[in-house]
C-alpha cells in the first residue's frame, strides 16, 4: 500500500508551480449571448469568420463521415452500379479541374463555347443525381429473414387504399422475384442476394414499420436484423447525397467563375426552347 501511495505522490501536482490557466471562451457562445438591444456594435469580421470556419469544419466532418459510411457499407450496393456511380462522380470532379475557370484558354472562350461547356457539365451533374435517386442495392438476406419478410408482407399486414398501389409495385418489382429465387434454392442454402432500389427500400421499411412482434425471442431479433439492413441502405443513400451536395457546390462555383453574370444557364435554356419548337 505504501508503494501505491508513493506512486500517487509522484503524480501529484505541485500547486505552487502549476501554471495559471485562463478560462477559454467560445466566440460563438459570445455571439449567441450578445444583447443587441443594449450592447455596442459587434465585430462583424471576427463573428463572420468564426461562422465560416464552423461551417467549413461541419461540412468537412459531414463529408468524412459520409465517405466512412460508404467505405463501411458499400458492399450493400450492387457492385456494377456502385462502380458506375463512383466513376460518374469522379468524372465530374475531373471535368471541373480540366476546365478550371482560372485557365486563360477557358476565360478566352466565346459565350457559345461556354454555353456548350456548361451543358456538358450540367448533364454530368444531373446524371449523378439520377443514379443516386435510383440507387440499386444488393443485400444478402438469410433464409429465416426472408421467411419472416414473406410472412409479414403477404400474410399478416393489412393495406389501406393509400398503400394498395405501392404494395403492388413492391410485389411486382421485388417480392415476386425474391420468391422465385427462394424456391429455386436447396433448403440447405443459408442465404441469397436480393436486389432492390432505394424507392422500394423506403416502401419496404414503411410496410415493415407497421408490423408488430411480441417479446424478445428469435422472431424479434430476426426482425431487428432485417430492419438494420434496411436502415444501412438508407444511410448509404444519405451519404451519397452529402457527397453530391459537395459536388453541386463545386459545380456552382465553377459556373459562377466562368460566367459571373449568369448568362450561360439562360443561354442553355434558350437553346432547349429552340429545340423544342423545331
Amino acid at each position: 500500500m505504501s508503494d501505491e501511495l508513493n506512486n500517487m505522490q509522484d503524480f501529484a501536482i505541485n500547486e505552487e508551480k502549476a501554471p495559471v490557466i485562463e478560462e477559454a471562451y467560445d466566440p460563438l457562445d459570445k455571439l449567441v449571448e450578445y444583447d443587441f438591444s443594449v450592447d455596442d456594435e459587434i465585430n462583424l469580421d471576427e463573428s463572420y469568420e468564426m461562422l465560416q470556419i464552423l461551417r467549413r469544419e461541419n461540412k468537412l466532418a459531414e463529408t468524412l463521415e459520409s465517405e466512412n459510411v460508404i467505405e463501411e457499407l458499400g458492399e450493400y450496393i450492387d457492385a456494377e452500379y456502385k462502380e458506375k456511380l463512383d466513376k460518374s462522380m469522379a468524372n465530374l470532379k475531373s471535368f471541373i479541374k480540366k476546365y478550371n475557370v482560372e485557365k486563360p484558354e477557358i476565360q478566352a472562350m466565346s459565350e457559345s463555347e461556354k454555353t456548350r461547356l456548361y451543358a456538358i457539365g450540367s448533364f454530368l451533374s444531373k446524371n449523378i443525381t439520377n443514379l443516386i435517386n435510383d440507387l440499386l442495392f444488393s443485400i444478402t438476406i438469410e433464409r429465416k429473414e426472408y421467411k419472416f419478410l414473406y410472412t409479414a408482407i403477404e400474410r399478416k399486414l393489412s393495406y389501406d387504399g393509400n398503400e394498395v398501389f405501392n404494395i403492388i409495385e413492391l410485389n411486382e418489382k421485388c417480392l415476386k422475384e425474391w420468391k422465385k429465387i427462394d424456391k429455386s434454392l436447396n433448403k440447405d442454402v443459408p442465404s441469397f442476394v436480393i436486389n432492390i432500389d432505394i424507392k422500394n427500400v423506403v416502401m419496404l421499411y414503411h410496410f415493415l414499420g407497421k408490423h408488430v412482434v411480441k417479446g424478445l425471442g428469435e422472431e424479434f431479433y430476426i426482425f431487428a436484423t432485417l430492419l438494420q439492413k434496411i436502415a444501412d441502405t438508407n444511410k448509404l443513400y444519405n451519404a451519397y447525397n452529402v457527397l453530391k451536395g459537395r459536388l453541386d457546390i463545386e459545380f456552382n462555383v465553377w459556373v459562377g467563375g466562368m460566367d459571373p453574370d449568369q448568362k450561360i444557364e439562360q443561354a442553355s435554356l434558350n437553346e432547349d426552347e429552340i429545340e423544342n419548337q423545331q
